[in-house]
C-alpha cells in the first residue's frame, strides 16, 4: 500500500493549534530579521525554520524544512490558503527562527512532508559499508544500531549519528569505544596468554571464557576525511537479543558472564567504567558485555567522562572521573549484582552520588523516594553536604552510614548467590579504595569457585 505523504493542510494545523505549536516556539530560536524581497525562494534551502513575513499587502508564518514549505498560517487561513495571499512582491520584513527537528515529537511527520528521509531509516534497504542494512534496532545517545547481512551473517552495524560525526572529539571517542571492545573480544592467543600470566588467582581458562562473554566486533570503519553525512564511522558488531533491562534472568549466569568479561579486559590492561543492565546484552540464554565506555589512559590512572550514577563508584564521582583506576569497575560490578539480586538500582550508591554530584553542580540532589533502610545515609548527607569542604571530604564523614546501608543491599546478594559472597560483596563496595581489591584479577575480587 503505498504512503500517504501528509499535504500543507494537514501539517498546517500545528501553527494553529496552541497545543501542537507550543513545542515548536520552544525549539525554535532567532536566528535572522531583515528586510527583504517577499520571494519564497529567498528563504533557506536546508533544515528546518520558522519564518514569519509580513509586507504591505499581509503576513504569513511558514514553516519550511528541507526547503519545502510544509506548513502555512495567515489570516486569510492556513495551508494552501494562506500560501495563495502570501505577498509576493515588494519588501517584506522578515524573521527567521531555526528550529532543532530532533526536539519536536511530530518530527517525522514533518520530514515525511518534506518528502526527506532522514537517516537511519535512509539507510535501510541499502549498502552502507558493504553491509546490507535490513532495520534499525536501536538508537542511543550518540549512534543508531543497525540490522545488517555481512559475510558473518545478520550482524549490528553501529553508526555514529552524522551530527555527532562532524565533531572530531566524538569520532575520536567512538572510535576508540569500539577499538578497545574489538581488542578485548578479539585478541590473539599470544596476548591473552601473556595476560594470563600476569594475572593473579585467575586461571587462563577463566580468561579464554573471558573473550566469549565480550560482544564481538568484527570490524571498525572510521573513513578518511571529515564529511560523514553520507559515510559516518561505524562498527560491526555480533548481533544480540537486548539488554538485562528487558530480560528477566538468573542472577548466577549473569555474574558469572560479567566476572569473566571484565577479568579478561583488566588483564588486558581495559577498563569498562558504566557496568549497567543496558550494557549487558543477551542472545540464547548467555550474557555479554558491550559498550566499553570512553576513556583516557594516563601515567596517574584513568580518565572517565560517562558513568551512570545509580551504579558508579563514588570515589570516580567525587573525583570527575580523573585519576581513577579498575577497582571503579570491582565497586560497579557489584553494584550490579545489588540491582539484580534486589530489582532496583542500589539505593545507597544512588544516594551518595546525587550528594556529590550536587556538590559539583551547585545544585539540588536529585532522588527517588529512597526505601527505608538508605533514610540514616540520607539524614547524615543531608548534614554534611552543607558543611563538608569537598566531595572527598563528604564521602568521609558519611563512611559510617554509608557501610550499615550497603551492608542490607550486601545481604540480597549473599541470599542469591550465597553467603560466601558477603564478605568480597563488602570489601568492592568500600568506599576506602584501600579496602578494595584492585581489579577483577586481583586474588579474592569474586568467589570464582561459587561460579565455575
Amino acid at each position: 500500500m503505498p504512503r500517504h505523504s501528509p499535504s500543507i493542510d494537514e501539517v498546517s494545523r500545528i501553527l494553529e493549534d496552541p497545543v501542537e505549536r507550543a513545542p515548536l516556539i520552544l525549539a525554535s530560536t532567532l536566528e535572522k530579521s531583515y528586510q527583504g524581497p517577499c520571494r519564497l525562494e529567498d528563504l533557506p534551502s536546508e533544515g528546518a525554520w520558522l519564518a514569519r513575513i509580513e509586507g504591505a499587502r499581509g503576513r504569513a508564518e511558514l514553516l519550511i524544512v528541507s526547503g519545502v514549505v510544509v506548513a502555512a498560517l495567515s489570516p486569510h487561513g492556513r495551508g494552501k490558503a494562506a500560501l495563495e495571499k502570501l505577498p509576493h512582491n515588494g519588501e517584506c520584513r522578515i524573521e527567521l527562527f531555526k528550529v532543532d527537528l530532533d526536539s519536536l515529537p511530530y518530527r517525522d511527520l514533518l520530514l515525511d512532508a518534506a518528502g526527506r528521509v532522514e537517516p537511519p531509516q535512509a539507510w535501510v534497504g541499502g549498502h552502507l559499508y558493504g553491509y546490507s542494512v535490513e532495520a534499525v534496532i536501536g538508537e542511543g545517545a550518540f549512534s543508531y544500531v543497525l540490522q545488517a547481512k555481512s559475510a558473518w551473517g545478520i550482524i549490528a552495524l553501529k553508526v555514529l549519528k552524522p551530527d555527532h560525526a562532524r565533531d572530531p572529539g566524538k569520532v575520536w571517542k567512538f572510535t576508540m569505544e569500539a577499538l578497545t571492545q574489538a581488542a578485548i573480544a578479539n585478541a590473539p592467543q599470544r596476548i591473552l596468554e601473556e595476560a594470563a600470566a600476569m594475572a593473579q588467582g585467575v586461571s587462563v581458562d577463566v580468561l579464554e571464557s573471558g573473550r566469549n562473554a565480550v560482544v564481538r566486533v568484527y570490524d571498525v570503519h572510521i573513513p578518511p576525511g571529515a564529511s560523514y553525512l553520507d559515510h559516518p564511522p561505524a562498527a560491526a558488531m555480533e548481533l544480540m537479543e537486548g539488554s538485562l533491562e528487558d530480560s528477566p534472568t538468573g542472577i548466577r549466569d549473569v555474574a558469572s558472564s560479567v566476572a569473566r568479561a571484565l577479568a579478561l579486559a583488566h588483564a588486558l590492561g581495559y577498563g569498562h567504567f558504566d557496568l549497567k543492565p543496558g550494557n549487558v546484552l543477551h542472545s540464547k540464554g548467555s550474557y555479554k558485555l558491550a559498550d566499553f565506555s570512553g576513556y583516557i589512559r594516563g601515567p596517574r590512572g584513568f580518565i572517565v567522562e560517562n558513568v551512570t550514577p545509580s551504579y558508579a563508584d563514588p570515589y570516580l564521582v567525587a573525583s570527575r572521573g580523573v585519576g581513577v583506576d579498575l577497582d571503579s569497575d570491582v565497586y560497579n560490578y557489584y553494584t550490579l549484582l545489588i540491582r539484580l539480586a534486589t530489582g532496583h538500582p542500589p539505593a545507597c550508591t544512588l544516594s551518595l552520588n546525587s550528594f556529590l554530584l550536587a556538590m559539583h553542580t551547585g545544585g539540588k540532589p536529585r532522588l527517588p523516594s529512597p526505601p527505608s533502610y538508605a533514610t540514616r545515609l540520607l539524614d547524615a548527607l543531608a548534614r554534611s553536604y552543607k558543611e563538608a569542604g569537598s566531595p572527598t571530604s563528604l564521602l568521609e564523614e558519611v563512611s559510617r552510614e554509608y557501610s550499615d546501608c550497603i551492608r542490607v543491599e550486601v545481604g540480597a546478594i549473599g541470599e542469591a548467590l550465597g553467603g560466601e559472597w558477603v564478605d568480597y560483596a563488602l570489601a568492592g563496595l568500600s568506599i576506602d579504595r584501600g579496602e578494595r581489591p584492585n581489579s577483577m584479577v586481583s586474588h579474592g575480587s569474586v568467589p570464582w569457585e561459587s561460579l565455575l
